[in-house]
């Protein structure tokens, strides 16, 4: 099975915070940059670096000053405005169901029209 760049990096990563936890490797500047990596989206320039140093079998630490050298510079996660960092509610994905105003125009206007039997047009023909 082959697994993602960005899920190997993160597992790599988080498996040696957890590991050195409470020694002084553990900065909140790699925990940020961990958190960066499952929170946000990748460059694809450094899913390829990241992901060929993995796969030459570099050590975790070469791995490391690469990750915070390109966050750093900006060049490893799509960053977002603060704005929406800051104030992270949960959002609707799904409008299933929901109708738009301009949608209702286009539609017939006439229920019968569709040719789906009101509950009022079921109850009239029952009696």
């Amino acid at each position: 099975m082959r697994f993602s760049t960005k899920f190997r990096l993160y597992t790599l990563l988080d498996g040696y915070l957890r590991d050195v936890v409470d020694t002084l490797f553990a900065t909140d500047e790699l925990k940020r940059a961990v958190d960066d990596i499952y929170n946000l989206p990748m460059l694809e320039n450094a899913k390829f670096i990241l992901g060929q140093m993995m796969k030459r079998g570099r050590t975790v630490e070469e791995i490391i000053e690469t990750v915070l050298d390109l966050r750093k510079r900006g060049e490893r996660c799509v960053v977002a405005d603060d704005a929406s960092t800051a104030a992270r509610e949960p959002r609707i994905i799904c409008s299933m169901g929901l109708r738009n105003e301009r949608t209702q125009d286009a539609g017939p206007t006439d229920p019968a029209a569709s040719g789906v039997p009101s509950p009022e047009t079921q109850r009239e023909k029952s009696q």
